[in-house]
């Protein structure tokens, strides 16, 4: 049986977290879960010294990042992302986060929420059209996967490829720099590259952290948003290269 926090508990939870995180675990005005982690999605991973050396410049808008996947495709050799969604009895999730980005993308959070109430169908020809958009992606030219097809990849494999050079970009969360390789040198500081700036828009924002980190920026509409970065300290094993980035969500389609 569930019981709420005890008075203590509940006010560091108060004085600890905001409402935004504090909702999900309060029903009736009651608080009985605390907030206990938390990732930041729908970023696309790369390294920006690959990015310079091919001359490739970093896509602000999702118009630019399937125009420069095509470009990346016409050009051959390193493939655009690096892509894998086996996840033994999870296969398969990876695609579905793709998937949920899309709809909110092009159809907004209204469809989202009827979706995801079942009010719609499941194959709505909207959400159809947003698979659709994901699967051309997706398409076998424009990926590289190192198992051979992206079904059978899984999705922790794609840290050492992007690394080795296999591909420009991989999406993945923040909890992606853990399946960097050990050893990967971080990126220069600011000061001694060129550091890419992404657009500031009402459903986008971008945050910079310290040398270690990562420039993130959330793709959610803004009643979802989330700003955050993690921040790494120079000892930290934890590594940031490649570099995450998101385009805003200016462009819909």
């Amino acid at each position: 049986m569930l019981k709420p926090l005890n008075d203590e508990a509940a006010a560091a939870t108060a004085a600890n977290w905001s409402d935004a995180w504090n909702i999900f675990g309060n029903v009736d005005g009651v608080q009985y879960g605390v907030p206990g982690s938390a990732n930041l999605k729908s970023l696309v991973w790369y390294q920006p010294q690959a990015f310079s050396d091919a001359g490739y410049e970093i896509p602000t808008t999702f118009d630019e990042f399937s125009a420069l996947v095509d470009t990346i495709t016409a050009a051959g050799g390193a493939k655009a992302p690096c892509l894998g969604i086996e996840s033994g009895q999870a296969t398969g999730w990876t695609y579905t986060d793709w998937v949920e980005d899309m709809v909110l993308r092009q159809h907004g959070p209204d469809v989202y929420d009827q979706w995801v109430l079942h009010e719609i169908p499941f194959n709505d020809a909207r959400i159809v059209e947003s698979m659709d958009t994901v699967l051309g992606i997706f398409a076998e030219e424009n990926v590289f996967a190192s198992s051979g097809t992206i079904a059978a990849t899984a999705f922790q494999d794609n840290g050492q490829p992007l690394v080795d050079g296999d591909c420009f970009m991989h999406r993945q969360a923040s909890f992606y720099s853990a399946f960097i390789p050990e050893g990967t040198p971080p990126p220069p500081p600011p000061s001694q590259m060129d550091r890419p700036q992404l657009s500031t828009s009402s459903t986008s924002r971008t945050l910079t952290a310290t040398r270690r980190c990562s420039v993130q920026a959330s793709w959610e509409p803004h009643s979802m948003r989330i700003p955050t970065c993690t921040r790494c300290s120079p000892t930290s094993p934890r590594r940031s290269t490649p570099r995450p980035v998101r385009p805003s969500s200016r462009s819909s389609r």
